[in-house]
């Protein structure tokens, strides 16, 4: 793919999608104003599933260029056009902090004092250090998605240097796959899994990748 984008957006369209997200924002804070144990269930949902589009579709990317797949080479602007999502989505879920006793149980005082059978995750899921690993984990994201769309970019502006790049998207890519392993374990486990204390699973977190990558794969 060489060459300039031909592709703009009108300026009604700009209007519409402005009009659209003013119109989003202030149904969202009647929500959280007249029903928030209805309003911050949906933002989580909503964010986590923009988060997991544009992850999904960087370990894709990631994939593809560790297993060297060449048929991918012409359809990686797709997933690529995914990544962008990944701040705002950062953005939503980071605003879950403010309705953090409604939707955590475990952000509630005293709530682990007559369940010993649960204990254990008392140090683990202490609010402070949740809300510290997703902030790493959004951010650790967003690195990378930079880091991959910038480059491949770069690819297309020197073709000189087009080999040279390549290899280097190669070992961002390896980088990558163990990284989102960890960082996707962890905010599977933080945004969504301990909604419920008392419940526990050791695949959770390979059935929500499952589920995200097979919506971002090509069919």
């Amino acid at each position: 793919m060489t060459g300039e984008s031909n592709f703009h957006t009108s300026s009604r369209s700009r209007l519409v999608a402005f009009c659209l997200v003013a119109l989003a924002a202030v149904t969202a804070t009647y929500g959280w104003m007249a029903a928030p144990e209805r309003t911050w269930p949906n933002l989580l949902l909503d964010g986590f599933y923009m988060a997991s589009l544009g992850v999904s579709a960087l370990f894709f990317l990631a994939v593809q260029r560790v297993a060297g797949a060449r048929w991918s080479a012409s359809l990686r602007r797709v997933p690529e056009a995914f990544l962008p999502v990944i701040p705002v989505a950062a953005v939503l879920l980071m605003l879950l902090f403010f309705g953090r006793h409604i939707l955590f149980p475990w952000t509630r005082p005293g709530i682990f004092a007559d369940a010993p059978a649960i204990a254990g995750k008392m140090r683990y899921l202490n609010p402070p250090w949740v809300f510290g690993r997703m902030a790493v984990t959004l951010a650790v994201w967003i690195f990378f998605a930079w880091l991959f769309r910038r480059t491949s970019l770069a690819q297309d502006r020197d073709p000189n240097q087009s080999l040279t790049i390549h290899h280097r998207l190669s070992r961002y890519s390896v980088f990558f796959i163990p990284v989102f392993a960890l960082t996707f374990t962890l905010a599977t486990f933080d945004w969504l899994l301990s909604l419920d204390l008392q419940w526990s699973s050791s695949m959770f977190a390979f059935y929500v990748f499952s589920g995200t990558f097979l919506r971002e794969s090509p069919r």
